[in-house]
C-alpha cells in the first residue's frame, strides 16, 4: 500500500490486469474491469484511460492498492 504525501502527488499501485493512481486525492483506476476491480458497476471490461471511481468522489483518497483481482482504498 502507498501513502500520498501531499496534495497533487501521485501514487500509483499496479495489478496483475489493472492499475490504480491517487491524483488530488481521488481514486482513478483503468484497466481489466472484469470481476469490478475499478469500481464500476458497468458491463465494460476495459478501461483504457484512468477513470475516476465515482462512487469515492466525496472521499479524500490517502492510498490505495491493486492486487488481483480487487483494489483497497484508504480514505482519510
Amino acid at each position: 500500500m502507498l501513502r500520498c504525501a501531499a496534495e497533487k502527488s501521485t501514487c500509483l499501485s499496479w495489478g496483475v490486469m489493472h492499475h490504480a493512481t491517487v491524483a488530488d486525492s481521488k481514486a482513478y483506476l483503468m484497466g481489466s474491469n472484469s470481476k469490478h476491480q475499478l469500481g464500476k458497476d458497468d458491463t465494460e471490461l476495459v478501461y483504457n484511460r484512468p477513470t475516476l471511481v465515482s462512487k469515492l468522489e466525496n472521499f479524500v483518497v490517502a492510498s490505495l492498492a491493486a492486487g488481483w483481482f480487487h483494489s483497497v482504498v484508504v480514505t482519510d
